[in-house]
């Protein structure tokens, strides 16, 4: 028997988890001396509520080892192939520490599955993991390889002072960017998050996104998913710029992943979709 798990920066909630059928490892949000895991103790809401009203920014930590030993140490007591999908290993210590476990653990029937994405990407991996689980482990790899280089996200960041306060852009940078109303637009290469354009306005923000999707094209085989950080303004603009049905996706809209939205603030729009082959 196949299992399958993921961490919570995959934004599977408990409740999906369980009806799923599928493990998931919660990451730690840390505000100050308070910490909280992820999806157990604190939910997508309470952390943004928390997030606008912190002077300090929150930190995230990698899930105990202790999970993934009991995790692989179960499935090897029952003679389990175990597939667990981490969020990039550029981005968190989690892969690292679950193929630490693995070999801690000593059992080979164990692939610790780097997605090199993060958020809803992982939870489409996921997803498409479960339809092949009657494969062997190593087809369902394969085609999890052959769909994830054709993953694409693209988000616009409405905020600079999250990227600012994570010293990922100094102080005079950030104060001119909000000056202007600079929003960047974020996408994954190589399993780290990469900036690949610059717009003043989320609106032109949004256009500059609907570009880039019309240019790569959308495989309508496979679902599309559209999100937000918060506050679901800016993602209304995004999907009403490209979706040919925007009330029902901005009904199916979901929360990002504390893990990302600690990173890059709140107010963020994102779109995430399978290009054509």
């Amino acid at each position: 028997m196949l299992k399958i798990a993921t961490d919570s920066c995959s934004n599977i909630s408990m409740a999906e988890a369980k009806e799923l059928g599928v493990e998931l490892i919660p990451l730690t949000i840390v505000f100050g001396t308070d910490s909280y895991l992820d999806e157990v103790e604190m939910s997508k809401e309470d952390f943004y509520n928390r997030l606008v009203t912190e002077k300090k920014l929150p930190k995230t930590s990698q899930p105990s080892p202790e999970y993934f030993e009991n995790l692989f140490s179960e499935a090897k007591k029952n003679g389990d192939e175990v597939l667990l999908i981490t969020l990039s290993s550029r981005l968190s210590g989690t892969y690292e520490t679950a193929v630490q476990a693995k070999n801690y653990v000593g059992y080979d029937k164990v692939c610790v599955y780097d997605s090199a994405l993060v958020g809803e990407c992982m939870k489409f991996l996921l997803l498409e993991a479960i339809k092949y689980k009657d494969l062997p482990l190593a087809a369902v790899v394969e085609k999890l390889d052959e769909l994830k280089k054709r993953v694409s996200v693209y988000a616009v960041v409405d905020t600079l002072e999250y990227l600012h306060r994570g010293g990922r852009l100094s102080r005079s940078v950030a104060i001119i960017g909000a000056l202007l109303n600079i929003k960047p637009i974020a996408t994954m290469r190589d399993g780290v998050v990469t900036v690949v354009g610059k717009q003043r306005g989320v609106p032109k923000a949004c256009t500059f996104i609907k570009e880039l999707v019309e240019g790569e094209g959308i495989d309508e085989n496979y679902p599309v998913y559209y999100g937000y950080a918060l506050d679901n303004a800016n993602c209304k603009l995004l999907v009403n710029k490209i979706s040919p049905q925007p009330e029902t996706d901005i009904a199916n809209a979901k929360n990002l992943s504390p893990v990302i939205g600690a990173h890059i603030g709140p107010n963020c729009a994102y779109i995430m979709y399978v290009k054509k082959g």
